[in-house]
């Protein structure tokens, strides 16, 4: 038997900090620096020190401690942003709407109709989720494009997946697969 750990990332009282998302070197780097980050900000604050809020704020946000709902709310009370928190504060928004919108649908083809509609109109703004939101982005956009027969949408999804998995050999069965339902999804229905 096998299976898929969860890495997370927890405190000295064994509360979880995080779970780890990328498990590259890089990824675990990066979560140790916001997870470092967000602690050093709530023990600055917990000491007194003020002016911090909207750090720790985005901070919790990064680490996908605050839900959807609790970030639209918590955001509009920051009027006083700097430039960058403004552009981080944009860019944590738009990770995490996607999170709660693809983490909402789960088997009901329903509710992957109707947030398929809302990341067709995130993707037709130009908007780019980080990185590390890409591959849920694209890989929920595989399913949706595939459900409503989307050849056009599924090829970008497939674009993606193609360059996401070009040096890994294990991939090579998947992506066949997936071009295999590209090249149907183009023939159309009454192929």
């Amino acid at each position: 038997m096998t299976g898929f750990p969860t890495l997370q990332f927890m405190d000295a009282e064994g509360t979880t900090l995080t779970v780890q998302g990328d498990r590259s070197v890089e990824g675990f780097d990066s979560t140790l620096v916001q997870v470092s980050r967000m602690e050093d900000l709530r023990k600055r604050m917990a000491g007194g020190e003020k002016g911090l809020g909207a750090d720790l704020f985005l901070a919790e946000l990064a680490l996908g401690k605050v839900s959807w709902e609790e970030a639209q709310e918590k955001a509009k009370g920051f009027s006083k942003l700097t430039g960058a928190q403004k552009k981080e504060l944009g860019q944590l928004m738009l990770d995490t709407e996607i999170k709660h919108i693809v983490a909402g649908v789960g088997r009901d083809d329903e509710k992957l109709i109707q947030a398929g509609k809302r990341i067709e109109e995130i993707l037709a703004s130009g908007m780019t989720p980080s990185p590390a939101v890409q591959a849920t982005l694209w890989g929920f956009v595989l399913r949706y494009a595939d459900k409503i027969g989307d050849a056009e949408l599924y090829a970008k999804a497939v674009e993606f997946t193609k360059k996401r998995y070009a040096d890994e050999p294990r991939a090579k069965s998947y992506l066949e697969r997936l071009d295999a339902r590209l090249k149907e999804l183009q023939a159309g229905p009454d192929a």
